[in-house]
């Protein structure tokens, strides 16, 4: 048995850039891997299975076979291989669902990497993000499960490299937003483009957080305006000592804090959990080989 992690993606800042004919946008987005997310387990079997366990398991059981990411990503690569689709996938689903930290996504991805593995199939990272984009656009970035920079419809990628540890909180109301109801929203609220980067993104830790601060999310305000428990949830990371930054990840409606110090990460997720009982809190690490807390 192979197992591999599959851990939360937290967009550290999310610019929307433009609207193709076709009516996706178009995006640039930094990308951070934390110690923070699911686990998979992959054997190999006569037949092809999914089995589904874990705190957040219940949102999926009522979800068709077919339509698991992991379903559609095995598929895909069987598919791509000519190799029989024959495993048995379990997942210990801690992750909640349509919730901006790309728990279908990241774990499509590693199945692609896990199945490569039990399979020997030997497919390049290249060719797998090419499968990813047709599951979803967020699944060819958690494909590195490192910082990278992605821009377009999430199919320009560019690795970033190691960047120091940024030590994270993640809260979550615990409801499910729709991504296309939030980009819907988005596009009938008729917001300005953002400019695409023009500096380049630092390296060491403290400059690394001041120039977050000055970066956005800018799906935050249209997701607020639809779920306004979203804006108390960033309101109240943003008064936990040491919280440097404060802001909704991806679609939503998961929500970060970000801090220098470790302890106080800790510190501020236990306070949460105490003061908010019905929030999912989890405290970790951003870091450039992620792996389980």
């Amino acid at each position: 048995m192979l197992t591999l992690f599959s851990p939360a993606k937290i967009n550290l800042f999310l610019h929307i850039t433009g609207r193709l004919a076709n009516g996706y946008h178009t995006l640039e987005t930094m990308a951070g891997f934390c110690s923070i997310g699911d686990s998979l387990h992959f054997k190999d079997a006569p037949i092809f299975s999914v089995h589904i366990q874990g705190p957040c398991a219940k949102e999926l059981l009522n979800t068709p076979h077919d339509d698991l990411s992991i379903t559609k990503a095995a598929t895909l690569l069987a598919n791509l291989t000519k190799h029989p689709l024959a495993a048995t996938v379990s997942l210990d689903k801690q992750l909640p669902v349509a919730s901006g930290i790309g728990g279908g996504s990241t774990n499509a991805a590693t199945t692609f990497l896990g199945l490569n593995q039990v399979w020997g199939t030997d497919i390049p990272l290249k060719e797998m993000e090419k499968l990813g984009l047709t599951i979803g656009a967020d699944v060819p970035m958690c494909i590195y499960q490192k910082p990278v920079l992605v821009k377009g419809m999430g199919d320009i990628i560019e690795p970033l490299g190691d960047v120091p540890p940024l030590y994270i909180i993640l809260a979550n109301p615990t409801f499910p937003v729709p991504t296309p109801l939030i980009y819907n929203a988005f596009k009938d609220q008729n917001y300005p483009f953002s400019s695409p980067l023009s500096d380049a993104i630092p390296t060491q830790a403290d400059e690394l957080l001041t120039w977050l601060s000055l970066q956005r999310n800018d799906l935050q305000a249209t997701a607020c305006h639809l779920y306004p428990e979203i804006d108390s949830v960033i309101s109240a990371l943003s008064q936990l000592p040491g919280c440097r930054i404060s802001r909704m990840s991806g679609s939503g409606a998961t929500c970060f804090g970000l801090f220098a110090d470790e302890r106080q990460a800790h510190q501020g997720a236990a306070d949460l959990k105490l003061n908010y009982p019905k929030w999912w809190v989890k405290s970790g690490v951003v870091t450039s080989s992620p792996g389980p807390a």
